[in-house]
């Protein structure tokens, strides 16, 4: 999808499915890597979001996602040990 105000050789950014702003996308810039392949895998992508995510806000959801990680592991090993 291309900005409305793009030249017509000119890719548009991408559109972060968090926040909605704009971001490069190397993979849409025809890069053989973009950025996001050197971060963490967020596994399983939150299903309120369909698409990429910019860097910010990739971030963000890694970051939750670890403290998320975190409590169910915490409260796996209380169960295994109560006190």
């Amino acid at each position: 999808m291309m900005a409305a105000n793009a030249a017509p050789d000119q890719k548009a950014p991408d559109i972060c499915a968090r926040c909605g702003a704009g971001f490069g996308c190397g993979m849409l810039a025809g890069k053989e890597r973009c950025w996001c392949m050197d971060m963490p895998v967020l596994d399983p992508l939150p299903k309120e979001y369909e698409g990429c995510l910019c860097p910010a806000c990739l971030k963000v959801q890694l970051s939750e996602s670890a403290q998320r990680k975190q409590q169910d592991d915490n409260s796996a090993a209380s169960e295994t040990f109560p006190k």
